[in-house]
């Protein structure tokens, strides 16, 4: 403790002595604070050295006591050197004395020209077809938009198009007639002081210098969220000019505030540099440019654009503090220590303030509560958007303010993407699978959230908790005196075969995550946790073990919002009917056992069709499809991997909203029946009257697919727009239902066939042959369908398609189409 100690007295005397040398406090009685407190450092630091040569045991306690409140008394020290050092950052700023970001750095400009130049181009396009026009531009603080602003403001192109170029730094307070006073100043390049004019006069005095003129004015570090005083302000500059065509460029941090803004010209975000133009800027500022980039440096070179991570101040910052002074070897080791040494005083303080403006901009303290919570996590972590709002809600960060009528989640949710407009999350948009949406924080950020935090020590290792947690095997009965207890995530202990009937007593209990691979895992009287709000049920594949059964009541949970699986029973109190009650169910929900629903009224009762906020919604059978599906309002269906099935189930008679449908894997269908079309006594003739895509793909045993038959003359498929059938390779014909008009519209919806990998195909049907609206036919290379297209057609739409636009019949790669796309 001491050594540590001693270290925090040394760097906090070095901020005291910094402060002092660069006068930042103006104050005489605040310099006779800091004089004072520098002394007492110095006084502490000469006992800390006494006390690490001196080895007195029988002053152990004593010491002990007095190193203690030493410690409080550096981090208060701490404090208000941070908040001398910050006031005076932020002065600054208000009194436009010195820019925020990297317009105060020497102009060195990397990997901004196509963002300039789609700008310019922009800007200049719109005022030549007289437009009045507002573009924002929003990223992270550091991110370099005032840079960038800076670039477009001084494009000769802007020059020319525009009679007068307009700088001003917004920040805070948003005061309008303060902003028009700027802009008049350096339109009329006056340094008279007006401040006290009202805004009309404001505005009369700049009709007379700008009337009749175009201007592009710059508002820069904009940090106004009230859409009213923006209107007021717009209003006024659009009253300035008479000629259409001026344009407005905004730099802001926050998105909300961007998209609030923006008019004629879409927002624009500013990206991260790459690792490559990262390096470029940190080399320029180290003196390094001449040197080569051995397989030594490459791998130092990884960590340090690590390091920067993406931020071109931070870049600059590091750059000029790993100078290279011509010992290759020396510098090599320098840049290895980067990834590891904190930055000195003077450059983190001028990096984290910039940044920290973000957060004291936060529009209220429960925010910033939720933010500074995201320093429990090590820095890199990838944040799930909706597992950190539930621990937020556990620790009651996102209560809804009184008469309001949003839920937790939905404060919660609100709080993350004010948070993700402040540009203090990013967003993982490299989740090429998109299987979630994942966040994380810069470096920088994760420092500022642990100063905001106060207590580093609570941060969490991750990396060691998951393997305890995979060593778990059973809970134990005393976790019920956890009263106080709102989140439990056990999904990872895989040895957990049973959760203990005690666990039932956690009331306060939010948000149960667990893994299921037994069939008697949950307790039974789970209905007792009455606060529950998220039953997270993971599974090892799409189906639930064997024998596994619900716990009895789940309607009981009234608060519920998540059960990601439900298992269907026969008896009282785990049919389906116990969803009737649960009426705030949302995002994902998979059904499971739905062959014991036993009638059409006992489905009704699960009254899905008013969980109005479940996106999406799985139903899964263990053994063959029932005779009749009783839910009539889907939109998609998709049967996947269907190993037991043999028979397509009745879906014809889902007609009301039916759009797309996906039939995958299924082995055993050797017969596409006229049962599929639906219940042959129905009133209508028309089947799946909605469905505009049909997929058909990899049924191995299909070999006959029968015409619609039926008493009526059914109509089929009448607004269908893609067909895909594909290796269906023991496939004989196809029924001629595709391809007809609509005798709505009287129109063919036809647009996109494809027939791939179906080896016994050799003829088309008469409705495909003559379809006109086809755009697009896709056949694999060995097709039999080739020389029926090439002969048979002849003279008739698939032939006119394949002279006009040969382009359009081509060989797709090998694979299966509906593997990608239900991956």
């Amino acid at each position: 403790m001491g050594d540590l100690l001693t270290f925090g007295v040394q760097e906090t005397l070095k901020q005291a002595v910094t402060l002092v040398a660069k006068k930042i406090i103006a104050s005489s009685e605040f310099k006779v604070v800091l004089e004072e407190l520098k002394d007492d450092l110095l006084h502490a630091e000469w006992i800390l050295h006494a006390i690490k040569t001196k080895h007195d045991h029988s002053l152990n306690d004593k010491i002990t006591h007095w190193v203690n409140d030493l410690q409080l008394f550096v981090y208060e020290a701490e404090d208000m050197l941070d908040l001398f050092a910050y006031d005076d950052v932020e002065r600054k700023i208000r009194s436009n004395k010195v820019e925020e970001t990297t317009s105060l750095l020497e102009n060195y400009v990397v990997g901004r020209e196509m963002e300039v130049e789609s700008i310019v181009q922009d800007v200049i396009e719109a005022s030549q077809q007289q437009l009045n026009s507002i573009l924002p531009v929003y990223g992270t603080g550091g991110s370099g938009k005032t840079t960038l602003a800076q670039l477009v403001f001084n494009d000769e192109r802007i020059g020319k198009q525009f009679h007068h170029t307009v700088w001003v730094c917004v920040s805070q307070p948003f005061v309008i007639n303060e902003i028009l006073q700027s802009i008049l100043k350096k339109v009329s390049k006056s340094n008279d002081n007006r401040s006290k004019d009202d805004k009309d006069t404001l505005i009369r005095n700049l009709k007379e210098v700008m009337g009749g003129k175009r201007y592009f004015l710059v508002l820069d570090n904009v940090w106004n969220e009230n859409k009213m005083l923006w209107e007021k302000l717009k209003e006024c500059l659009m009253s300035i000019v008479e000629e259409l065509g001026s344009s407005v460029l905004v730099t802001t941090r926050s998105r909300k505030i961007a998209e609030m803004m923006k008019e004629t010209l879409d927002t624009y975000h500013l990206n991260k540099l790459t690792d490559d133009q990262c390096w470029s800027v940190f080399s320029y500022f180290a003196k390094a440019n001449a040197v080569p980039i051995t397989s030594n440096l490459e791998l130092v070179r990884e960590e340090v654009v690590k390091k920067i991570g993406g931020l071109p101040l931070l870049a600059r910052v590091l750059g000029e503090a790993a100078q290279f002074s011509g010992d290759y070897e020396k510098w090599v080791e320098i840049l290895k220590s980067i990834p590891t040494t904190p930055l000195k005083y003077e450059e983190s303080s001028y990096v984290k303030y910039i940044l920290k403006l973000s957060v004291d901009r936060l529009p209220k303290a429960s925010i910033k509560q939720c933010f500074a919570y995201c320093s429990n996590f090590p820095k890199g972590y990838w944040f799930d958007k909706k597992q950190v709002i539930k621990m937020w809600m556990a620790h009651g960060f996102t209560r809804p303010d009184e008469g309001n009528n949003e839920t937790m989640e939905d404060t919660g949710k609100r709080y993350f993407n004010i948070l993700l407009s402040y540009c203090l999350f990013q967003d993982a948009d490299d989740d090429k699978w998109h299987i979630g949406r994942k966040f994380r924080m810069h470096d920088l950020i994760h420092d500022i959230a642990c100063d905001v935090s106060s207590d580093k020590r609570l941060q969490l290792d991750h990396s060691s908790s998951s393997k305890w947690k995979e060593n778990v095997c059973e809970l134990p009965n005393s976790i019920s005196k956890l009263k106080h207890l709102r989140y439990l995530d056990i999904s990872r202990c895989y040895s957990i075969k049973k959760l203990p009937e005690s666990i039932v007593g956690l009331y306060n209990l939010q948000t149960l995550r667990l893994f299921c691979l037994t069939n008697d895992l949950l307790p039974t009287n789970l209905r007792r946790m009455v606060s529950l709000r998220h039953l997270e049920i993971l599974l090892m594949g799409i189906d639930l073990p064997p024998k596994f059964e619900m716990p009895p009541y789940l309607s009981e949970l009234v608060q519920l919002q998540t059960l990601f699986a439900f298992a269907v029973g026969f008896e009282t109190g785990r049919k389906i009917s116990e969803l009737g009650g649960l009426r705030n169910l949302k995002g994902l929900l998979k059904l499971h056992r739905l062959e014991h629903v036993e009638s059409k009224e006992e489905a009704k009762a699960a009254k899905l069709v008013e969980k109005e906020k479940v996106e999406e919604l799985h139903f899964v059978w263990s053994g063959q499809f029932p005779n009749q599906i009783f839910v009539e309002n889907l939109v998609k269906i998709t049967l996947i991997e269907c190993g037991n099935c043999e028979k397509l189930p009745m879906l014809g008679q889902l007609t009301k909203y039916l759009e797309i449908l996906v039939i995958f894997r299924l082995r055993k269908v050797e017969s596409i029946g006229n049962e599929f079309y639906g219940n042959q006594r129905r009133s209508s003739s028309t089947v799946f009257p909605k469905l505009k895509e049909f997929y058909v793909d990899e049924m191995d045993s299909l070999v006959e697919w029968e015409e619609a038959v039926s008493n009526y003359n059914v109509k089929a498929f009448p607004r269908l727009e893609c067909l895909h059938i594909i290796s269906c390779k023991k496939l004989l014909k196809i029924p001629d239902v595709f391809g007809y008009c609509d005798e709505d519209d009287g129109e063919k919806h036809l647009k996109f066939v494809e027939f791939r990998f179906c080896d016994q195909l050799k003829e088309l049907t008469n409705g495909i042959q003559s379809c006109h609206s086809i755009q697009h036919f896709v056949l694999d290379k060995g097709s039999n369908l080739w020389s029926f297209v090439t002969t048979t057609t002849r003279g008739g739409p698939l032939a006119h398609l394949l002279f006009q636009r040969p382009i359009i019949f081509f060989e797709r790669r090998h694979g299966s189409f509906m593997n990608k796309r239900i991956r």
